[in-house]
């Protein structure tokens, strides 16, 4: 948590004015044509100047340079999304401190792209931000209310506002490190409920409160009886959190069925991630869960997608998009036309008014696509 005595005094635009108009770099002015102050600026009361930030940045030593990137998405998944950036920051200025706000610090426990990871709260103080040369939101809410998040592969989504460009495979790759403690703790608990040395299947059956990208009950109830069926000699593992602090009712979205071995709400992020890179497969719709399966090193995933596309979220590992990954998806193109209601974040009902989403996969396409995986006879293929 961010304390009071961290935070600056707070400086007026006559305070940054008094210290004069132009960059102390450049020379150019820091004024709009309007004659408003100019966004972006290093104000530096004790030295006497202020700057273009790029300009401060640009003059400034490496080693005495200061990053934060700020992500308060409360969504697993998107936060992964923030580890290539991380890592290309860190790429091109090896030297800076980086520095990271978060919802969930766990996740970057042993990410050594970053010196510094902060919890988020409600009230990170924007004067707080402003003592960084350089400090970025790159997930902003009102760019998903425009639809972009659905348009946008997740990488991009949050690298583009970061560098202004898309990233290259290489660099595309999502890092989440676990070490013996959470394996050894994982496979603690797993032992009581299943035999790691057999093979096993994880699953992440939940049916999201987003109706467009909802699969229902139904849905994953015959995929779990088809997998029993056609994998007998597989061990069928549900994982899933219910973010019970934001909202208790989640937990009751997850799937239960008989032959189900249920691991909900009882691992930690990083724990349900070595479990994951023990399986021989992760069968996943497009939750966190396919974000947490893209940090494996060689496990095959599975992804079921409705109205957001896999070339959107198709996870690239070892320098390869699709390394090990199949996708079920239906060819129905409206994805642009759906609307987010505003303040909610919640994905509308179908911009056609089907009575039925024709952009949900049948149980049975599910499984074809899963024994394709599992055989290694096919390779990632995006709709387009």
């Amino acid at each position: 948590m961010l304390k009071a005595k961290d935070e600056p005094a707070k400086i007026t635009a006559r305070d940054i004015l008094k210290l004069g108009e132009t960059c102390f770099y450049c020379g150019k002015s820091i004024l709009n044509e309007d004659g408003t102050i100019q966004q972006f600026l290093t104000v530096n009361p004790q030295d006497g100047y202020v700057a273009h930030k790029v300009c401060r940045i640009k003059n400034k030593p490496e080693d005495q340079l200061t990053i934060l990137i700020t992500m308060g998405s409360y969504a697993i998944g998107d936060t992964i999304t923030i580890t290539p950036v991380l890592r290309f920051i860190k790429k091109t200025y090896p030297k800076c401190k980086l520095s990271l706000i978060t919802v969930f610090p766990d996740l970057f426990k042993y990410n050594e792209d970053v010196d510094n990871v902060i919890p988020w709260h409600d009230t990170v103080d924007k004067n707080y931000m402003a003592q960084f040369d350089y400090a970025l939101d790159p997930f902003r809410p009102m760019d998903v209310l425009r639809g972009r998040h659905m348009l946008t592969h997740s990488v991009d989504f949050v690298s583009r506002p970061v560098f202004g460009h898309s990233l290259l495979p290489d660099d595309m790759q999502y890092k989440v490190k676990y070490s013996y403690v959470e394996e050894e703790s994982a496979f603690k608990k797993a032992s009581k409920k299943f035999d790691l040395e057999k093979p096993f299947i994880v699953i992440n059956p939940y049916d999201s409160g987003w109706e467009s990208r909802s699969l229902g009950k139904d849905f994953w109830s015959e995929v779990i009886k088809s997998i029993r069926s056609e994998y007998k000699d597989y061990q069928l593992i549900a994982l899933g959190g219910s973010r019970k602090e934001y909202d208790k009712e989640q937990l009751d979205n997850h799937i239960e069925f008989d032959g189900l071995i249920e691991f909900y709400d009882q691992l930690s992020l990083l724990e349900s991630i070595a479990i994951m890179d023990k399986a021989a497969c992760v069968v996943t719709a497009d939750t966190g869960a396919l974000h947490m399966a893209a940090c494996t090193k060689d496990t095959k995933i599975l992804g079921i997608f409705t109205v957001v596309k896999s070339r959107y979220r198709v996870p690239v590992r070892n320098g390869e998009v699709g390394y090990n990954f199949l996708a079920v998806e239906e060819d129905c193109h409206c994805s642009y036309a759906h609307k987010f209601f505003t303040g909610d974040l919640v994905i509308s009902k179908c911009p056609r008014e089907y009575p039925s989403y024709k952009c949900h996969p049948s149980p049975e396409k599910v499984i074809k696509t899963l024994g394709e995986l599992m055989d290694g006879k096919a390779h990632y293929r995006p709709h387009m």
